[in-house]
């Protein structure tokens, strides 16, 4: 009996996972987080059981429209 080589049991394993990537209507963004706000994100993720990536999408769509406008240092 012979021995499957590497590339078909990558194959394997690749298919038994589920993908990551984002839909067609989807956009992966990255991201810098101060410390507290990602653990409170990641406790939020916990809590209400939904992925991090809903809960900012409700998060903009609720509060965009009230983030104030970061003026340059020469205007203030």
């Amino acid at each position: 009996m012979p021995k499957p080589n590497k590339v078909e049991a990558a194959l394997k394993r690749v298919d038994k996972r589920e993908a990551k990537f984002p839909r067609a209507d989807q956009r992966r963004v990255t991201a810098n987080l101060e410390a507290a706000s990602y653990e409170a994100l990641r406790i939020a993720v916990a809590t209400k059981r939904k992925p991090a990536g809903k809960i900012i999408d409700e998060l903009i769509e609720g509060y965009i429209h009230k983030i104030k406008e970061d003026k340059p240092a020469y205007l203030k």
